[in-house]
């Protein structure tokens, strides 16, 4: 009642349509221009979810760039990752205040919120632990071309655990998506994972520590492709955290900063790894690293918390590499952007536009279609 009274606040009230034979079933469609993903939105603001993570996208790159200067500086992808959860947690507490929410609630409400939150914060540290540790072996176009398999794991936890439809348009943007990083990656890359279980002793661990350019890059595959099934999985997360449970977006920020710090301080520490002072230089690229993260991370959880998962891992998985291979030809002149990259982005761009003209066309037919059937039940018989 109190939804129907914000969103008609001119009506007559439930009571008085029971009463004039307006069953419940009748109700919905009175507002049939607020759909679930555009309540507390005005109806000229609902691509606003879909610009966020396109500047989320931006952003990313741009904090991989960072990070990449800082591990060509020497700095271990753990103590990249602590430092990346601290500006995280003051972001959020400088901004939890401004958004009128109490201390009190900052750990979450309820014992669900914080299990969900909690399960956010260990994906989060382990996927950007993997992103770091692939960005410190691979070349920052081809680490964000490998990212680009997101939409195909996205879309698959999204079916499994939220039920969301995989629209046909939703689905040719992954192929394109595929089809670009087999593309960019080229046989050599496609093969690294045969070739290094063929090195040493057949353990596998070659490719882990070591051996050689080409273990380095197979290693570099594999984390980037772990990263990948975290982030998917921390997507579907935040879009329950914020559809079924109405958390706020900088309390998700939050715990994803402390689980990086904390787990990454365990984990820096139990691995031997000594924490390495910054020089000047290696300071500038750490408070880049933060902005860029903070500013990153508001967008994508914002944007998540209010679009479907497939379609916004579909943009943000086409927005990214663009920006990379800008950023490579102009900060790491030394690594080579090759022509295949190029194509393989022409491919993306392609499926992204499918995917976003897809999403035009099916908002216009159910708007169509819900004008409709509001008539229909308003005027009557």
């Amino acid at each position: 009642r109190a939804l129907l009274s914000f969103l008609l606040p001119s009506s007559p009230s439930p009571e008085a349509l029971m009463t004039a034979g307006l069953g419940q079933q009748n109700l919905l469609p009175v507002a049939f221009a607020h759909t679930s993903e555009q309540i507390g939105m005005p109806a000229h603001r609902h691509w606003l979810p879909l610009a966020a993570l396109t500047v989320d996208s931006v952003l990313y790159a741009c904090q991989s760039l960072c990070a990449k200067k800082l591990s060509q500086a020497g700095i271990v992808p753990l103590e990249i990752v602590v430092l990346r959860g601290v500006f995280m947690i003051l972001w959020c507490i400088s901004g939890l205040p401004v958004e009128g929410r109490p201390m009190a609630t900052w750990l979450g409400e309820t014992f669900q919120e914080v299990r969900l939150l909690g399960l956010r914060a260990l994906l989060g540290f382990c996927g950007i632990s993997f992103g770091f540790a692939a960005l410190s072996m691979l070349p920052l176009a081809e680490y964000q071309v490998l990212l680009q398999t997101m939409p195909i794991f996205s879309s698959l936890f999204a079916l499994l655990f939220l039920g969301e439809r995989w629209h046909c348009s939703e689905a040719m943007g992954a192929i394109a998506a595929a089809l670009g990083v087999v593309l960019s990656a080229g046989p050599e890359l496609l093969h690294l994972f045969s070739d290094a279980g063929r090195r040493g002793d057949g353990s596998g661990s070659d490719l882990i520590t070591g051996g050689g350019a080409q273990a380095a890059l197979g290693a570099g595959a594999a984390y980037a492709l772990m990263q990948v099934v975290c982030a998917s999985g921390a997507g579907v997360v935040m879009r329950m955290l914020g559809t079924q449970l109405k958390v706020h977006w900088l309390l998700v920020m939050m715990y994803q900063g402390l689980g990086q710090v904390i787990f990454g301080a365990v984990n820096l520490y139990l691995s031997g790894q000594a924490w390495i002072p910054l020089e000047q230089q290696d300071a500038l690229w750490a408070l880049g690293l933060g902005l860029f993260c903070c500013l990153a991370q508001s967008a994508m959880t914002w944007g998540l918390q209010r679009v479907k998962v497939a379609m916004a891992s579909v943009v943000m998985a086409c927005v990214s590499p663009a920006i990379a291979m800008l950023l490579q030809a102009a900060f790491l002149p030394a690594e080579r952007l090759s022509l295949r990259t190029v194509a393989a982005f022409g491919i993306i761009s392609a499926g992204l536009a499918i995917a976003v003209a897809g999403k035009s066309w099916r908002e216009a037919a159910d708007k169509g279609e819900e004008e409709q059937v509001g008539y229909k039940k308003l005027s009557g018989p």
